[in-house]
């Protein structure tokens, strides 16, 4: 009976054996699971950071393009405003031009009258008076004379 016991003892320890065997490498096996898993999660941490520092540079970048964009809409603006300053410039150029022809259209004219006259009065000087013109044409000469000159 003694042996049977410590037959059934003995088993008993082996199977005791075999399960904390077993446990340990269940034990073992868990931990490896949980160091992949640690290892999954640095991973996983590392990804998240660099999408995060990727996230922050993209953020830097838009900012710096939206500064970018304001730049270049008040060069633009600037430059619209230099286009409408210069357009009025030469509009006002334009007319000084313009006025500047008709003052000479007249000056000229102005002298082409009085050369006119100039000639036709020394052609009537050459009559020696104006006795032989009749009185009518008289008047009108000496308006017309007057109107030029004066």
């Amino acid at each position: 009976m003694f042996r049977a016991v410590c037959s059934s003892f003995r088993q008993d320890i082996s199977v005791f054996r075999a399960v904390c065997s077993s446990f340990r490498q269940d034990i073992s096996v868990l931990c490896a699971v949980c160091s992949s898993f640690r290892q999954d999660i640095s991973v996983l941490c590392a990804v998240c950071s660099s999408f995060c520092q990727d996230i922050s540079v993209l953020c830097a970048v838009c900012s710096s393009f939206r500064q970018d964009i304001s730049v270049f809409r008040a060069v633009c603006s600037s430059f619209r405003q230099d286009i409408s300053v210069l357009c009025a410039v030469c509009s006002s150029f334009r007319l000084h031009v313009i006025r500047n022809r008709l003052v000479l259209y007249h000056f000229f004219v102005r002298l082409r009258q009085i050369f006119l006259a100039s000639y036709f009065f020394l052609s009537l000087r050459s009559l020696r008076s104006l006795r032989f013109v009749p009185h009518i044409w008289r008047i009108f000469i000496q308006n017309w004379y007057y109107s030029i000159f004066l």
